[in-house]
């Protein structure tokens, strides 16, 4: 798997209109090599925020506003600036990655509270 185009900041409430400036996460969709949506794919998050080291886990199919195979992991309760901090791949159910790490940057603003990141199958 490979990311579709480079992550993309976006106001959340985009997505989901109820979302406010009090959200920052990273989100996306996963697509099959026919761009299917490839759902039950774990999705794997990591690096430092706040000071804390973060390792998290999420799976595609559970967060349908991205679409059929979304997914997110919610980051902050508001808007914080990141630099190469955080990274995001796909792994298989050994936790085995399928993807490269994706590198992201996070932003302290309301407009661009919400990183997205798809990616689609390329064998």
């Amino acid at each position: 798997y490979a990311i579709i185009s480079a992550p993309n900041a976006i106001e959340a409430s985009t997505l989901k209109p109820d979302r406010d400036c009090k959200f920052m996460g990273v989100g996306g969709n996963v697509f099959d090599i026919q761009n299917r949506p490839a759902t039950g794919i774990l999705v794997q998050m990591g690096g430092y925020l706040k000071g804390e080291t973060l390792l998290e886990y999420s799976l595609t199919g559970t967060v349908l506003h991205y679409g059929p195979a979304g997914y997110e992991f919610t980051l902050a309760d508001k808007p914080i600036a990141t630099r190469k901090a955080l990274w995001i791949r796909l792994v298989d159910q050994a936790k085995q990655p399928i993807s490269e790490k994706v590198v992201f940057d996070t932003y302290d603003d309301c407009a661009r509270n919400l990183i997205l990141v798809n990616f689609k199958q390329i064998k």
